[in-house]
């Protein structure tokens, strides 16, 4: 059922080149939050994800 909303709203995937473009603009792909020895990702507030 989400598949079917994120499909509905994004359209057709093909316009974006890789699936990591993808990722970014439904805010799925993670950020790197590293600093130091700590080695972390934190959730991508970008994109349409709510």
């Amino acid at each position: 059922m989400l598949a079917a909303k994120v499909i509905g709203h994004v359209g057709d995937v093909s316009r974006f080149p890789t699936k990591h473009h993808f990722a970014s603009y439904t805010g799925s792909a993670p950020l790197d939050a590293s600093s130091g020895d700590n080695v972390r990702q934190r959730r991508n507030t970008g994109g349409t994800a709510r």
